[in-house]
């Protein structure tokens, strides 16, 4: 119910409006912001306002959160600024539009890499890297010329979670919490909904046109995200047999992955998840039904390779390598900050599966996902979390470098979000990870990095090390895990038909955007218009292009090399 009165503390300006509807969703600048403060009619007047100044606190304690800190030298100076802003409207101006069709597409998903996550990151890995403060650096993918905000939700659920998002990002629709791969006509958790509710990914339709595909994870490979590029399942946690329902006809999702397309055609697959490959009796797996689907995978192919290690994935020699399967863990890859020399880091990965990949000449089509940053949020470990964003960053920064962007397709998103946040009023420089201030409340530090929920519920401690890798940031309400957050999410694209990636967009929206760009799936029917298009940028605008993109990633205040 509308209050009849509205109170509103100056500077404003009041517009008398004789039809509100005729200024709705509009803003009108505040031009003589010199009224004190007074009381209007809402039914009367509408009064739209530069928001005033924050009040400083009357507590002293909380005071000093207004307390003048030291300036990052240059930042006092306009000039400093006038600059900074010159050089971003250098690189917006000359943002590359290459009108033509991709031959390589390459998706990189955070998992779990929300706004906040990003932010974080980037001072974190900033931080890290040089000696500069860290809010003005950059992760290698916030230089993309082209972004877009992401809606994440499920048809089912305001919050999603990673198998439904996947399905949507990789299938182009929207789907039920927990499913695989399916319309939103199956029902979770039912075997025999499955049939004739199948959708199929970009790797699938990259496939029926002769590409060269693959995945790359630092989760199993069976987990979610990977799973909905190739695997059709009613439940994501139907990983393996011992975790099916008893007396179904549908198979597990390893199962599916190496007898099934589009998982049995991968040229690539990379990750962690062994032992749901192996049987217990005879593989020291965790398989009760006796396959060995390691071995199954060998011999239906060749020129085939299976590697376990860092060692042997270095010593694969890519141009006679047509098949690679690399599993370097039982289950999930270690986190980046407690990897072993043994398992490969995100980058050694992406790099291998880029060079294979790309032999061939044929195009090629790959997902990398850096899954273990939604792990470390769920455990409410953030520098964890923040560590594996800045692996991430890394590796697309590689893959960067192997790939020519006048004919790839460079995507980095996240598919959910979480209940992280940032707060308090640290100074500029503060650690990232370090303490924000003290409540006036308790007289207890609280520190940048908190979430609103997760297992970290115990009482804040003045003398924690808030720094460590396994120190968790304090949650508001107690779970098991922290959940996942509802907001939209980011979009960053290079490449062919990158600047379709504007505004905002559903989710589901991104296969599509990915069919249209590399010519597959439902853009199969543009595929003539699509190659001559191309022969066409190829003979006329590639150059340019090319030029224009290496201004846009190139002009830039702190190099990508200084930072990896």
């Amino acid at each position: 119910m509308v209050d009849p009165t509205l109170t509103v503390p100056g500077p404003f300006r009041v517009y008398l409006i004789s039809d509100p509807k005729l200024f709705r969703g509009h803003l009108i600048p505040d031009l003589h912001p010199s009224e004190p403060r007074a009381t209007y009619n809402a039914e009367e007047a509408r009064i739209l306002c530069h928001p005033p100044p924050l009040p400083l606190p009357s507590n002293p304690q909380a005071s000093r959160e207004y307390e003048s800190v030291p300036v990052p030298e240059g930042e006092d100076d306009p000039e400093f600024w006038r600059l900074s802003a010159q050089n971003s409207l250098s690189r917006l101006l000359s943002a590359p539009v290459v009108d033509a069709p991709a031959k390589n597409v390459i998706v990189f998903v955070g998992d779990g890499m929300g706004i906040s996550t990003v932010t974080a990151s980037r001072i974190y890995r900033t931080q890290k890297g040089t000696e500069l403060p860290g809010e003005g650096g950059s992760l290698s993918f916030e230089h993309f010329p082209y972004t877009a905000l992401v809606k994440t939700y499920a048809v089912d659920r305001q919050v999603t979670d990673s198998a439904a998002s996947a399905t949507a990002l990789f299938c182009g629709a929207k789907t039920k919490m927990a499913m695989l791969g399916l319309s939103a006509k199956a029902n979770t958790s039912e075997c025999d909904s499955a049939a004739g509710n199948e959708l199929h990914s970009f790797i699938k339709k990259a496939q029926d046109i002769g590409m060269s595909t693959g995945l790359v994870t630092t989760t199993r490979v069976t987990h979610a995200t990977p799973a909905a590029l190739y695997a059709h399942s009613a439940h994501r946690d139907w990983e393996m047999d011992t975790k099916m329902p008893k007396r179904t006809r549908c198979k597990d999702i390893a199962r599916q992955l190496v007898e099934d397309e589009p998982g049995r055609n991968m040229n690539v697959i990379l990750g962690g998840g062994l032992a749901y490959f192996k049987d217990k009796q005879r593989g020291g797996g965790k398989r009760s039904d006796g396959l060995d689907l390691v071995d199954l995978w060998k011999k239906d192919k060749k020129n085939r390779k299976f590697v376990g290690s860092r060692e042997e994935l270095q010593a694969i020699d890519t141009n006679k390598t047509d098949y690679l399967l690399g599993l370097f863990s039982g289950d999930h890859m270690s986190y980046e900050d407690y990897r072993q020399d043994k398992q490969p880091s995100l980058v050694d990965m992406v790099v291998t599966a880029v060079e294979l990949l790309r032999k061939r000449g044929n195009g090629f089509a790959l997902m990398v996902e850096g899954g273990r940053i939604d792990h470390g949020h769920h455990e409410n470990r953030a520098a964890l979390a923040l560590r594996e964003t800045a692996e991430l960053s890394h590796a697309v920064a590689a893959a960067l470098e192997l790939v020519d962007l006048r004919e790839t397709l460079v995507l980095v998103t996240a598919d959910h979000s979480h209940s992280f946040t940032m707060n308090g009023y640290p100074a500029r420089g503060n650690p990232i990870l370090g303490v924000a201030g003290v409540s006036e409340k308790d007289g207890l530090p609280y520190t940048t990095l908190s979430y609103a929920n997760g297992p970290s519920t115990t009482k804040r401690k003045a003398d924690a090390n808030t720094e460590a890798v396994d120190y968790q940031q304090v949650s508001t309400v107690p779970l098991r895990l922290e959940t996942h957050a509802g907001e939209d999410v980011a979009l960053y694209a290079v490449g062919p038909m990158a600047h379709l990636v504007r505004g905002v967009l559903e989710q589901h929206t991104v296969a599509h955007l990915v069919d249209y760009a590399a010519c597959f799936g439902d853009g199969a029917r543009l595929r003539s218009r699509c190659l001559e298009q191309g022969a066409s940028a190829a003979a006329t605008g590639a150059e340019s292009s090319l030029a224009r993109i290496a201004i846009a990633l190139l002009s830039l205040p702190v190099s990508l090399v200084a930072l990896r």
